[in-house]
């Protein structure tokens, strides 16, 4: 669809005129920006619906298809009957110069441009006023726009001669030929003085207020090659300070004071109540409210102190080697953080009472062996000794941690990483008397044959009960007395199988050889039956009191069965009862014991002698287990 748009009126450019003087400031603001009119129809005549449509206007530098196109900017538009008004630059600024002929073409909705190119009129070249060509004016005058009027005072003359301005320092009363103008500096080279605000100059430079009494001072005291001394100070009714500066030696070295009361004898900073000093013993001071709280001395010790001024509480000593000390609130030493000496690094910590409470050295005698931990106890005896390495008859051994009672220097507790006086062994614990001996050893590689022992010994030294996990190839214990309080019988593990229709082996039961099954046993069910064998432990409460077997040989199973001792056994009473002192044998009840009552039949068939009694029925039974 072709589209036409007939403009309304001419395209117009409002802008605000523009001082020479004042361009810099008056091109923000002249408006960028012009407006266009027109009523948009289709190829027929007929005016465009109303609603949004998309405009496209292009500026060119010439009317026809070789011109090229300078300027573009898309808008969209409302058209009310037809008619639309927009402001060209909103979108894109009309950042041309307008100083030739322009041609606007329209295009709407990307219908093509339409033809032919409209030709600006004059107003928008007045867009061309807005800056001005370099040289062609004078644009300002130190940022003064408007009238500008330029005169001399204090002996300074102004004048025109031709069209130059003539600016004459000595054409008055007061003038100084000393002062040169060049370009936009004015500069003076005097012979003596300079006094501002007045006429006795006490420097270089003098600065005063009549009003206030104050007053700024500049020197240069000293001239000559390799020294300068220059000061800045400054004067009040109430006091004075200065900011000096000098350079001495050789090779010159620069320093800056800053002195609070114009004194020599101290340097020093102070803002408000806080105070740097550098005095004449090369110490630095810090205060606070006029209380000395910090100081660097001339040895390398930086001291802090209490709000009294009268308390060390930290002192840190750069010499001959860093070393740092805490105290406490009544000025004894608390704390002390050395970075050397004779046993390396180390930190000692004391008590409120001044005693050692602990010391930490990175070296254990300064012999370049390990690190080494103390602490003490209330009477500031050694209570734990830790040692990184400790020396042993084969050389330097492992770690080791020492243990001491209360006001002793006997240890009772020993733990080493490596057995001292033997080399590629394990770790021990030793457990010491009163005396030092010690009685009990846990030795994790005992006589290089990498298996563990415990030693138990007496008063003497002597071992009285050793158990080792690796004796010639096997574990073993070693004592004159065995004392077991846990059990009464003497066991052996058996893999024990059930009789037809009989209940599942249980502690108290009475079991037998199993003719099928070498080394295993079954429940008895029969009496008088040879092949009795013994008793399930474990019941009425009676553990085994030593349990023996083989794993993974026939000499293993799952019950511990009683071969001797006193055990309690599951008894059937119902053809005769069973008092104390009776032999017991098999019966025909599955696992049940009962009283012989044929003894000619019992031989090879008792089980063991009854300790309680049973007058009828199932019940349990205390035996002494002996088979015959």
């Amino acid at each position: 669809m072709s589209i036409s748009i007939r403009i309304r009126h001419a395209v117009v450019i409002a802008l605000a005129a523009s001082l020479i003087l004042g361009a810099a400031a008056t091109t923000a603001a002249v408006p960028e920006t012009m407006s266009l009119q027109g009523v948009a129809t289709d190829a027929s005549g007929a005016r465009l619906p109303d609603g949004p449509h998309d405009l496209t206007v292009r500026i060119y530098d010439g009317p026809d298809g070789s011109a090229q196109e300078l300027w573009q900017e898309q808008q969209q538009i409302q058209t009310v009957q037809g008619q639309f008004h927009v402001i060209l630059g909103s979108q894109n600024p009309l950042n041309l110069p307008f100083d030739q002929p322009y041609w606007v073409s329209t295009e709407i909705d990307g219908g093509g441009e339409m033809s032919p190119r409209i030709p600006l009129t004059g107003s928008p070249y007045a867009l061309n006023a807005r800056s001005v060509d370099d040289g062609a004016a004078v644009t300002s005058l130190n940022g003064l726009t408007d009238q500008v009027t330029v005169t001399g005072n204090g002996g300074i003359t102004v004048s025109e001669v031709g069209s130059s301005i003539v600016i004459d320092g000595a054409g008055g009363s007061g003038g100084d030929s000393d002062w040169l103008v060049v370009g936009d500096d004015m500069h003076a080279i005097p012979t003596g003085a300079v006094g501002i605000g007045t006429d006795a100059p006490e420097g270089d430079l003098h600065v005063h207020d009549d009003g206030g009494g104050t007053s700024i001072v500049v020197s240069d005291l000293t001239e000559g090659v390799g020294f300068h001394d220059a000061y800045i100070q400054l004067e009040t009714p109430f006091g004075n300070s200065r900011l000096e500066f000098f350079s001495a030696g050789s090779p010159p070295q620069s320093t800056l004071s800053i002195h609070g009361g114009g004194g020599e004898d101290e340097a020093h900073i102070r803002v408000g109540g806080r105070s740097l000093t550098f005095d004449t013993e090369d110490d630095i001071a810090f205060e606070f409210g006029g209380t000395e709280r910090a100081r660097f001395n001339d040895v390398g010790q930086l001291v802090l102190q209490d709000s009294d001024e009268t308390t060390t509480t930290m002192l840190l000593n750069g010499n001959p080697y860093g070393r740092a000390f805490l105290f406490q609130s009544d000025a004894d030493e608390g704390l002390d953080l050395s970075a050397g000496g004779q046993y390396g690094g180390h930190v000692i910590g004391s008590k409120a009472d001044g005693g050692t409470g602990f010391f930490l050295r990175a070296e254990r005698s300064g012999t370049n062996e390990g690190g080494m931990l103390s602490l003490s106890d209330g009477d500031g005896s050694a209570a734990v000794l830790l040692q990184a390495m400790q020396d042993g008859s084969q050389g330097t051994a492992g770690g080791q941690l020492r243990l001491y009672p209360r006001g002793s220097t006997t240890e009772t507790v020993t733990l080493e990483a490596q057995e001292s006086g033997a080399s590629d062994q394990g770790g021990q614990i030793s457990i010491h008397n009163e005396g030092g001996l010690a009685t009990v050893v846990i030795d994790g590689d005992q006589n290089t044959t990498d298996g563990g022992a415990i030693q138990l010994r007496d008063a003497s030294g002597d071992v009285n009960v050793s158990l080792r996990a690796d004796a010639s190839g096997e574990g073993r214990i070693r004592t004159d007395v065995l004392e077991i309080t846990a059990g009464a019988d003497l066991s052996e593990r058996f893999d024990v199988r059930a009789v037809a229709d009989s209940a599942e082996p249980r502690p108290g039961m009475v079991v037998g050889i199993d003719a099928e099954r070498p080394g295993e046993l079954t429940l008895t069910a029969r009496p008088y039956d040879t092949r009795v064998a013994g008793v399930i432990s474990g019941a009425g409460g009676v553990k085994p009191g030593m349990l023996m077997g083989q794993r993974g040989s026939v000499a293993d199973g799952e019950y511990p069965v009683a071969l001797t001792g006193r055990v309690y056994v599951r008894a059937d009473a119902s053809d005769r009862p069973i008092v104390p002192g009776d032999l017991l044998t098999t019966s025909s009840t599955p696992g049940h014991a009962m009283a012989v009552g044929d003894h000619g039949r019992a031989t090879g068939a008792v089980l063991g002698k009854a300790m309680t009694g049973l007058e009828s029925g199932q019940g349990l039974v205390l035996v002494l287990v002996s088979l015959q």
